[in-house]
C-alpha cells in the first residue's frame, strides 16, 4: 500500500510539474477525470469546475473532437493541429493540440482513456511574425533603395532645370512657377531620403550629430500624417543646445514612435488637439520633450509603459514593444527615457542626452566643404558628365555649359573610359549606379592607370545612405553630389577642384 501511494504521489508530480496542459479524458463522452496545473494556468480554468464534465464543455472549441479523433485513430504518427481560441482578457492565443491513449496491459479500446495535451505556442507564433516582419521590412528598405535611385533621377533634373528658369529673364509669373517647382521638388526629394534612412537596414553608428535637426527630420517623416488628424506641432528649439554623439537613426526612431502614440492618443480622445516638441539644455544635458493634449496616461499604467509587450491597445493593434525598444536606444546612449502625465492632462515624454565630445570632427561631405563662390569666380574647365540618365546628363551639362565650361558626355563608365584616354579632363562627374562598368568600377581602372585621375572624380548617387555606396566614398576621400543636387552644390565642387 505505501509502495502504491507512493508511486501515485510520484506520477502526481511528474504530471503537476509537465509544463504541458494535460487533462485525462475517459469514456466515450470524454469527461474530464484529473488536469495537471498547466492545464488550468494555461487555460484560466478552475480544476474544481472542470473535472467530470466533458472536455467539449470545458473547452467549446470548434473541430477540437475531430483532432482528439484523429489523433487517437493514428497515435504512432504523433499528428498535432494547430487552435486557435480567445482567452478571458480577449487575447487571442495559439496552441498545439494532440491526444494518446492511455492503453491498458490488455490492449483495451484507445477511446476508453486517453491523455489530452495542450502546448501554448503564443509567443513562439508572435515572434515568428515578428521575424516575418522583419524580414519584410528589411526586403522594404532595400525596395526603397532601388525606387529612390529611380525616384532622384528626375527629381535631379526638375530641380536643376527649375533653378535654371529662374536664373532666365523671363516674365515674373513664369520665374514664380519656376520657384514652387523647386519648392516641390525639393520637398519630394526629403521626403524620398527621409524614407530610404528609416528603411535601411542599419548598424548602430553614432556621429557628432545636431540634435535637434534629428528632431526636425523625424517631424518631417509624420508630418502628412499629424496634418490629416488635424494635429498641430509646435516645435521650440533651443540655440543653446550643443550637438552631442548619437545614432541618427535610432534617435529618429524614438522620437517617431513617441510623436505616433501622441497621434495616437489624440485621436482615441478628442480627435484633434496639439503636439508641442522642445528641445534644451538642462543640468548639462539635451532634454527632448515631447507633450500631447490627449487623455493621458492612467496612473496605474505610467511605470508600466515602458515594460516589454505592456499595451493598452486592442489584441493585433500593437506588441507593446515600441517604447521597450525606444527605452533600451536612449539608455544604450548613456540617456534616460521617462514619462510624466495626469488622467485627462496629456502626456510630455522626456529625452535626456549626455552632452559627449566628437572624436572625429570636421568630416564632412563633398557638398559642403566650401564655402560658395559665384560662378564667374570660377575658371573655365574642361568637364566629363558620365550618367546612363539622359535627362539628369543634359540638365547638368546645361548648368555647367552656362557657366562657361567645356562639357563633354558619356552614357556609361566604357564611353567614359575611351574619352578619359584620349582627353584631359580637369573634373570628371560620375553616376556611381550604371549598367555596365558603373562609377566605382570605372574609379578603380582610373586609378590603376593613374591615381590623379581618379581624384578628379566626383560620385553622384541617389542613395547616399547605402551603406557599400557610403564606404566607397568615404574610402576615396573624393567629393559626391546627392540627387537631387542643386546648382550651388555643383559650383561648390568645381571651385574647390578649381
Amino acid at each position: 500500500a505505501r509502495e502504491i501511494q507512493r508511486l501515485n504521489e510520484y506520477t502526481n508530480r511528474i504530471l503537476a510539474s509537465n509544463p504541458s496542459a494535460l487533462a485525462v479524458l475517459t469514456g466515450s463522452g470524454r469527461e474530464v477525470v484529473s488536469v495537471n496545473r498547466a492545464f488550468c494556468q494555461t487555460l484560466g480554468l478552475d480544476e474544481k469546475l472542470v473535472e467530470g464534465r466533458p472536455i467539449s464543455e470545458v473547452l467549446p472549441w470548434d473541430g477540437l473532437e475531430e483532432v482528439i479523433r484523429q489523433s487517437l485513430a493514428s497515435p504512432a504518427d504523433a499528428r498535432k493541429e494547430e487552435m486557435r481560441y480567445l482567452a478571458e482578457d480577449g487575447s487571442e492565443r495559439c496552441v498545439l493540440v494532440s491526444a494518446v491513449p492511455l492503453l491498458t496491459v490488455d490492449e483495451a479500446d484507445p477511446e476508453e482513456e486517453s491523455l489530452l495535451v495542450l502546448n501554448d505556442i503564443t509567443e513562439q507564433k508572435r515572434q515568428q511574425e515578428r521575424m516575418q516582419e522583419h524580414s519584410r521590412l528589411a526586403a522594404v528598405g532595400e525596395l526603397a533603395a532601388g525606387v529612390a535611385h529611380e525616384i532622384n533621377n528626375p527629381l535631379a533634373a526638375i530641380l536643376g532645370l527649375s533653378e535654371l528658369i529662374q536664373m532666365e529673364s523671363l516674365p515674373s509669373q513664369v520665374t514664380e512657377d519656376a520657384r514652387k517647382i523647386q519648392e516641390a521638388a525639393q520637398r519630394a526629394a526629403k521626403i524620398v531620403q527621409n524614407l530610404l534612412s528609416f528603411a535601411r537596414k542599419h548598424e548602430p553608428e553614432k556621429r557628432y550629430m545636431d540634435v535637434a535637426s534629428i528632431v526636425d527630420r523625424a517631424i518631417e517623416l509624420k508630418s502628412h500624417d499629424i496634418k490629416l488628424n488635424n494635429i498641430g506641432v509646435t516645435v521650440r528649439h533651443s540655440k543653446s543646445v550643443p550637438a552631442t554623439m548619437v545614432d541618427e537613426l535610432q534617435l529618429t526612431q524614438v522620437v517617431l514612435n513617441i510623436l505616433t502614440n501622441a497621434e495616437q492618443a489624440i485621436m482615441e480622445g478628442q480627435g484633434a488637439g496639439e503636439v508641442t516638441v522642445t528641445t534644451q539644455l538642462l543640468n548639462g544635458k539635451i532634454r527632448i520633450s515631447i507633450a500631447d493634449d490627449g487623455p493621458g496616461i492612467p496612473a496605474e499604467n505610467l511605470h508600466s509603459i515602458f515594460d516589454p509587450f505592456f499595451t493598452t491597445k486592442e489584441a493585433g493593434e500593437g506588441t507593446g514593444l515600441g517604447l521597450s525598444i525606444c527605452y533600451g536606444i536612449i539608455r544604450e546612449h548613456g540617456g534616460e527615457l521617462w514619462a510624466e502625465s495626469n488622467r485627462g492632462e496629456g502626456a510630455i515624454f522626456h529625452i535626456e542626452l549626455p552632452v559627449s565630445t566628437d572624436e572625429t570632427s570636421g568630416e564632412t561631405s563633398g557638398e559642403s566643404r566650401t564655402t560658395e563662390t559665384p560662378a564667374n569666380f570660377i575658371p573655365s574647365l574642361r568637364v566629363l558628365v558620365v550618367d546612363d540618365e539622359p535627362v539628369v546628363r543634359d540638365t547638368l551639362s546645361r548648368v555647367l555649359s552656362g557657366d562657361g565650361h567645356d562639357v563633354a558626355l558619356a552614357s556609361n563608365g566604357n564611353n567614359a573610359w575611351d574619352l578619359i584616354q584620349t582627353d584631359d579632363f580637369d573634373i570628371i562627374f560620375v553616376d556611381l549606379r550604371m549598367p555596365g562598368l558603373d562609377g566605382q568600377g570605372l574609379y578603380q581602372r582610373a586609378n590603376e592607370f593613374s591615381p590623379d585621375l581618379a581624384k578628379k572624380m566626383v560620385f553622384i548617387t541617389g542613395d547616399t545612405t547605402s551603406a557599400s555606396a557610403r564606404d566607397f566614398i568615404k574610402s576615396t576621400g573624393n567629393p559626391f553630389l546627392s540627387k537631387p543636387f542643386s546648382i550651388r552644390a555643383v559650383r561648390q565642387i568645381l571651385q574647390a577642384s578649381a
